[in-house]
């Protein structure tokens, strides 16, 4: 499970993550690309409809518009990887202690 106030978190300490940034947050851009992943969305333009169609299923995790394409390419380009390399080492540390 995810904890959307760590990766909040993580969004604000990770230099640059949250620059420049007026809805799209961090945790926002997390959510469309596992959305995206799991769905086996490719291009951008195949997430963007997958998202536009599913607006009202996904309300409850905080996207409550429709992000477009052009955002999400911005998106991309200005929020560093090391946000989504924190968020996977974060989540990796929490669940691989409680495997053991």
């Amino acid at each position: 499970m995810l904890d959307k106030a760590q990766i909040q978190q993580i969004s604000l300490e990770t230099l640059g993550s949250e620059r420049y940034v007026k809805r799209l947050t961090g945790w926002k851009h997390l959510i469309i690309m596992l959305f995206g992943v799991l769905k086996h969305f490719d291009p951008l333009r195949e997430l963007e409809i997958g998202v536009k169609v599913e607006t009202m299923n996904l309300s409850h995790l905080g996207l409550d518009y429709v992000v477009h394409c052009s955002t999400l390419v911005e998106a991309n380009q200005r929020r560093p990887q090391e946000f989504f390399a924190k968020v996977y080492t974060s989540l990796l540390t929490r669940y691989t202690s409680n495997v053991e």
